[in-house]
């Protein structure tokens, strides 16, 4: 497999600029440095997921930690894909072998990059065809939203008045009951 940063222009063209930069700043390693290479993917997922949560509206400031395992609650189930939650657990463990040196984790930097690579072009497609599909998506629910919204407007002009004559009957009863 041919390793190019051309598999990446995607995400910069789709606005994705951190991400695209922090990926090719991890190919500029790719033959020189594998180790520093699986380091650098582990940045990049980083920016992929700052990219996940704005894409998704959800903000990234403040106290809200970047975590794969809270994208369940960040992606919308149309959207949720297993195998790239998977990917991005994959490219973590490996970067983090690489960042946090431990002596007793025997790995192989050569096949970890090419995971990564692979596992990141996965990941970056999935990206771009949720930026294209999510806004129509969007569209979609709002119109739902204000659908469902109407139905409860004219459910409820039917309830009010049959709870109003109710209401009457029940008040009525009542002081009809006090009388006696």
């Amino acid at each position: 497999m041919n390793i190019d940063i051309s598999d990446f222009f995607m995400l910069r063209d789709g606005g994705f600029t951190e991400s695209f930069t922090d990926i090719d700043s991890a190919l500029r390693y790719y033959d020189s440095d594998p180790e520093v290479c699986c380091a650098r993917f582990r940045k990049a997922l980083e920016s992929i997921l700052n990219d996940v949560y704005f894409l998704f509206g959800h903000s990234v400031k403040g106290h809200i930690k970047l975590d794969i395992d809270n994208l369940e609650d960040v992606i919308p189930d149309k959207f949720h894909d297993d195998s790239i939650i998977l990917e991005m657990h994959n490219i973590r463990i490996i970067g983090n072998a690489y960042i946090h040196r431990n002596d007793n984790f025997d790995r192989d930097a050569n096949k970890d990059r090419y995971t990564c690579y692979v596992a990141m072009k996965n990941i970056a497609k999935w990206l771009i065809e949720c930026a294209q599909l999510y806004p129509e998506y969007r569209r979609e629910e709002e119109a739902r939203r204000k659908e469902r919204e109407k139905k409860n407007k004219r459910i409820l002009k039917i309830l009010l008045p049959v709870l109003g004559i109710g209401a009457a009957i029940l008040g009525g009863s009542k002081i009809g009951r006090n009388r006696d």
